[in-house]
This record gives structure tokens, C-alpha cells and sequence, in this order.
């Protein structure tokens, strides 16, 4: 992934193909998957810190997730939205 800095926007990151052409897969998904959790997260009103903490994960992780600028793991994924699913439960 490019380096991003504070102003880059999530269409700056994924509009930039290699020089191959193609676009870079990995990084659009993570860009894609943004809005999601946070649309999520703001559904269920959580904070980014009570997310965080229910998906054992810094604060600071998920907040350059939802901004687009990190390369989540499946695993952190995976944890993120265990944490979601259990507080949807939860309120519904």
C-alpha cells in the first residue's frame, strides 16, 4: 500500500493502479470494509474504544481501520466482527 497521509482520501488509495495496471486487491478491500464497520459500529452506538475493547484490539487499530489507512489481518477481521455480532445480540 502507498504511504497515506492525513488529507489522502479512501478514493486517493484505491484509484492508484501498480504499474502493472491493476489496481492493489488487498488495499481496496480494506478501504472497502471501512464504511461497514463503522456504519456498524455507530448502528449498535458503540465507541471506538468499547469496540476496541471487545475485540481486543487498540483503540488506535480500529480507528486507522475505519479511516481506511490499515491493512487489517483476517484474524482482527474476524475478532471485529464477533464483537459487533455479540453487541448486536445483545441490543436487539
Amino acid at each position: 500500500m502507498q504511504p497515506t497521509s492525513a488529507s489522502s482520501t479512501i478514493h486517493d488509495v484505491v484509484c492508484v493502479p501498480h504499474e502493472d495496471g491493476n489496481y492493489p486487491a488487498l488495499e481496496a478491500l480494506a478501504v472497502l470494509q471501512a464504511p461497514d464497520i463503522l456504519r456498524a459500529r455507530r448502528k449498535l452506538g458503540l465507541s471506538q474504544v468499547e469496540l476496541a475493547r471487545r475485540a481486543g484490539i487498540c483503540p488506535e487499530t480500529l480507528h486507522r481501520i475505519e479511516q481506511g489507512r490499515n491493512k487489517p489481518s483476517v484474524p482482527t477481521i474476524a475478532r471485529i466482527d464477533g464483537a459487533l455480532r455479540a453487541a448486536g445480540e445483545y441490543t436487539e
